[in-house]
């Protein structure tokens, strides 16, 4: 999740550690998608998030969870 933050800009002082596995597959496009035509785009597919911490200035005590 650290490099979470080269690819998404985050607030100044906030910070994400933990490890993300993903297997996912989309089909169609985003354009639908974001029309909520859901019935031209799909998406499917795992999400595993361990020892998840967001901390940030605004959030200093910080949110984690543990799998």
């Amino acid at each position: 999740m650290a490099k979470v933050s080269e690819m998404v800009k985050l607030e100044n002082g906030a910070h994400l550690t933990g490890l993300l596995n993903a297997d996912v597959s989309a089909r169609g496009n985003l354009s639908a998608a974001e029309k909520q035509q859901f019935d031209r785009f799909s998406a499917a597919g795992n999400l595993d998030l361990s020892d998840f911490l967001y901390a940030s200035n605004s959030y200093p005590a910080g949110s984690a969870s543990a799998a």
